[in-house]
């Protein structure tokens, strides 16, 4: 079972989409189980759980083998308090893995190197957590430019969001 975080947002729903297809098996965690969408015919077992409610968590992650963690700050927590919620939580209920989606560093030496600031807690309570996982660092997603949108219907400029900054390219 592969409990996925944020799974009505624009990333946890897809990666519910592509996992759902494939036949896994699925939980997904929402504070709003009437937003999520998948796939017909999809067995998927739904969550209402919050990382600000630790009872809550207990509930989604009991009977989990895996964990995607996509967090993101709530009405109170932190980017980091929701991370070591869950990060505690699925260690004290035997998760085997978790997958954390972080971000890549804005630090301009080194930026590979480095977890964005509000990612790094979480990335460094998930490597001490004696679990398997791994962390994911995208550079950004396509989806988040559509905050741009104002400023184009405007006729104003896009913002540049890297400064002088060089963006990854495929070197393949």
């Amino acid at each position: 079972m592969i409990l996925i975080t944020g799974a009505t947002g624009t990333i946890g729903g897809e990666v519910l989409r592509l996992l759902a297809v494939r036949g896994a098996r699925i939980r997904a965690m929402t504070r709003e189980p009437a937003r999520l969408r998948f796939p017909d015919g999809a067995l998927i077992d739904v969550v209402q759980a919050d990382f600000e409610r630790a009872e809550s968590l207990h509930s989604a992650v009991a009977g989990v083998d895996s964990v995607f963690l996509l967090t993101a700050p709530g009405t109170t927590g932190s980017v980091a308090e929701h991370d070591l919620a869950l990060i505690q939580t699925a260690r004290a209920q035997g998760v085997r893995k978790v997958v954390k989606l972080s971000a890549i560093g804005g630090k301009a030496d080194h930026a590979d190197d480095l977890p964005s600031p509000r990612h790094r807690a979480g990335e460094q309570a998930l490597a001490a957590s004696g679990l398997t996982w791994s962390t994911l660092r995208p550079s950004s997603f396509a989806s988040n430019t559509l905050s741009w949108a104002d400023a184009i219907r405007a006729g104003d400029p896009v913002p540049n969001m890297t400064g002088t900054g060089a963006r990854p390219r495929d070197n393949g």
